[in-house]
């Protein structure tokens, strides 16, 4: 997979996908955290910002916790933004205490 090929919406690979495991499988594989599709969105903005529709699961999870460790502050930045709205989500609490443990 050609982890920087973009679709006709400007989308990588990883902007695209929903799923925890290959999220995380392409970040570990360096794809690019920070390029915008589009609508102006980078991956980590847009798969964190669909995690808010449902409970995250363990791979989700993991999936982001890559994306903080590997996108730098600035993925970081955009995590806790958007994690910060889930607090009243109590489906969500365990993902967000992961997620806040991680990045300190």
């Amino acid at each position: 997979v050609n982890l920087g090929a973009r679709n006709d919406e400007g989308q990588t690979p990883l902007h695209a996908t929903d799923d925890g495991a290959l999220a995380r499988l392409f970040v570990e594989a360096g794809a690019p955290l920070t390029v915008k599709d589009d609508n102006g969105q980078t991956p980590v903005e847009r798969f964190v910002e669909r995690l808010g529709y449902a409970s995250p699961s363990d791979a989700e999870v993991e999936a982001v916790l890559a994306m903080a460790k590997h996108g730098g502050a600035r993925a970081a930045k955009t995590i806790e933004q958007t994690v910060s709205a889930w607090e009243e989500l109590e489906t969500h609490r365990s993902a967000l205490r992961r997620i806040r443990a991680a990045l300190g």
